[in-house]
């Protein structure tokens, strides 16, 4: 089953109500963060710095310098999965806290070198 716009403090009453309508097996609650788009922008600039960073060293030890960047692309936009934490079994009282979100952004970019 699929919800959309519940928030957290709402899940543990959908739970409960699924259950005492009838369901008799949860296997797990995943919800999504409605702040995913901004984090992942945020990864995808640190990305570029860890990069831009990478290739300076490679160009330094070259003996060259690092020019603009010459091309790139995301290789994937990277799920972020929110597992909630502290599901009860009990339809009475099914406690849900939010968990943790990590967002990755993946990227190959590539840099020009200069003599």
């Amino acid at each position: 089953m699929t919800v959309s716009d519940v928030t957290v403090e709402q899940v543990g009453t959908l739970l409960s109500g699924g259950v005492n309508a009838g369901a008799n097996e949860i296997y797990s609650v995943s919800y999504y963060s409605s702040g995913y788009d901004d984090a992942y922008a945020e990864a995808l600039k640190k990305a570029v710095e860890l990069a831009r960073t990478k290739a300076q060293a490679l160009a330094e030890a070259s003996g060259r310098t690092l020019g603009y960047v010459d091309g790139g692309v995301n290789l994937k936009k990277e799920s972020a999965v929110m597992e909630a934490a502290g599901a009860e079994d009990t339809a009475a009282d099914m406690n849900v806290m939010p968990g943790e979100m990590e967002v990755d952004a993946n990227i190959k970019i590539v840099f020009s070198m200069v003599d």
